[in-house]
């Protein structure tokens, strides 16, 4: 059984369509990525916590649940990459050097898609 509080599924989480934009907005809970030693420290500042979610990712599409298997694990490796840079470089210069190649180009769109819906 799945009990929501709300007419719909998600709780808390919402992404909502915005009129003439390609993307949602994401209105309420967020995601930690990464170590984030800032968010972890305002977590233990304010008595909260934060829940691993196991590396599993889901999406509803269309109104059905479905494992997002979307490449997280190779674009967000480009970012890894991008910890080497010895000069500071905007993220478009720096994904369009994998795009050229077909083996990157799927987790450079992926790493792009990510910085300009969630960051940008």
């Amino acid at each position: 059984m799945l009990l929501e509080a709300r007419d719909r599924v998600g709780g808390r989480a919402f992404s909502h369509p915005i009129e003439g934009l390609p993307l949602r907005a994401e209105l309420g809970a967020e995601f930690i990525h990464g170590p984030a030693a800032e968010t972890m420290a305002l977590l233990r500042e304010t008595a909260s916590a934060a829940l691993d979610l196991g590396g599993e990712s889901w999406r509803r599409q269309n109104g059905e649940l479905l494992r997002d298997d979307d490449g997280f694990l190779e674009w967000a490796a480009l970012f890894d990459r991008a910890r080497l840079l010895t000069h500071d470089e905007s993220v478009d210069s720096y994904l369009k050097r994998f795009e050229v190649s077909e083996i990157t180009r799927r987790a450079a769109r992926g790493a792009r898609d990510f910085v300009e819906g969630f960051e940008a």
